[in-house]
């Protein structure tokens, strides 16, 4: 195709697959892609580190100018996984059901409570120190004081002196991995199993 740009991605761990999925899907521009690893997932080489990650949806970007990219990076990652779950990806079974996604995908809703021991620059009483913690991007967000955080779950010996709970998104990142991959490949991106020496 005229004008398409040909990206080669090195490496097929969550940040390799996830960029790819994301330039292979853009609408704004069409891309070809081409990822080579020395592992995919299904692998389970120490060498290969995403199989053996977790994680779940948390942003410690703060509110410096500094960190206006990985804001928006949190934000994005935030809408688009909400979006998937709700939503759907066009390609579902007829039918599925949202625990049925989560098993296909690897991501999932998961209630989530942060506080804090000691005061800090986050801990505003209104959750202005927390760039993200706003109901218009955060599902189920509530900023807690001192008194809710006990109710809500935190340990009385923790002497917290600030909390939100939200709903915070959970993955499974070896099903993920198998669902990224599958989701680039039928997109046509074609995938070369290759080591590749970086040491020079």
């Amino acid at each position: 195709m005229a004008g398409q740009k040909h990206i080669i991605i090195l490496g097929a761990g969550v940040t390799g697959l996830q960029t790819a999925l994301s330039l292979i899907s853009s609408e704004t521009q069409k891309y070809k892609v081409t990822i080579v690893a020395e592992h995919l997932p299904g692998d389970l080489s120490p060498e290969y580190t995403s199989p053996w990650a977790g994680g779940h949806w948390r942003s410690h970007a703060t509110l410096s100018p500094e960190d206006k990219l990985p804001r928006e990076f949190d934000e994005r990652t935030y809408q688009a996984w909400i979006k998937l779950l709700t939503e759907g990806d066009g390609i579902a079974p007829p039918g599925e059901s949202p625990l049925e996604r989560t098993k296909r995908t690897g991501l999932g809703f998961s209630p989530a409570l942060d506080f804090w021991g000691s005061e800090t620059q986050e801990t505003a009483r209104d959750g202005s120190g927390l760039w993200w913690a706003k109901p218009s991007l955060i599902r189920d967000l509530k900023i807690l004081s001192t008194t809710d955080l006990q109710a809500a779950g935190a340990p009385k010996s923790s002497k917290a002196v600030f909390g939100v709970s939200y709903e915070s998104i959970n993955i499974n990142v070896p099903q993920y991995l198998i669902y990224l991959l599958k989701r680039v490949t039928a997109l046509g991106a074609r995938i070369v199993k290759r080591k590749i020496d970086t040491s020079s």
